[in-house]
């Protein structure tokens, strides 16, 4: 997406830089289909992952705003979900709260943050979505 950069400039854009843009802006589908599997399949392998674990992992792979677009594409195509969750004071278990995986106690003033679950069609969705 370009943007001006001020209003007396209007000859010079700002461009917000994507892995998966070309300079002129068109799509390298295999490449963003690419972005959108390995996110996808990190979720599916750790349900309730967070974007800052995400980015934990990725970090040197992708950019944060450019996790957060492919995190809303998969949202609008149903292959995952998002709940803002607030931690209790004790662990997450997996009888105990939506977290299949065992998390370290928190605060109980910790701040909400987004976990990102895998929907049960996420491969379907996935294959309509590319």
């Amino acid at each position: 997406t370009a943007l001006p950069i001020s209003s007396k400039e209007e000859n010079k854009w700002l461009m917000r830089v994507r892995p998966w843009l070309s300079c002129v802006g068109n799509l390298n589908k295999k490449y963003f289909a690419a972005h959108l599997k390995i996110i996808l399949n990190k979720i599916v392998e750790n349900p309730g992952i967070t974007k800052s674990q995400l980015l934990q992992g990725f970090g040197s792979f992708i950019c944060s705003t450019a996790l957060d677009d492919v995190l809303s594409v998969l949202v609008r195509s149903d292959c995952i979900y998002c709940r803002r969750l607030r931690p209790e004071g004790g662990p997450f278990t997996l009888f105990s709260a939506h977290v299949g995986i065992a998390l370290p106690a928190r605060p109980r003033d910790a701040e909400a943050a987004e976990h990102y679950f895998a929907s049960p069609s996420c491969i379907e969705c996935l294959s309509k979505c590319l």
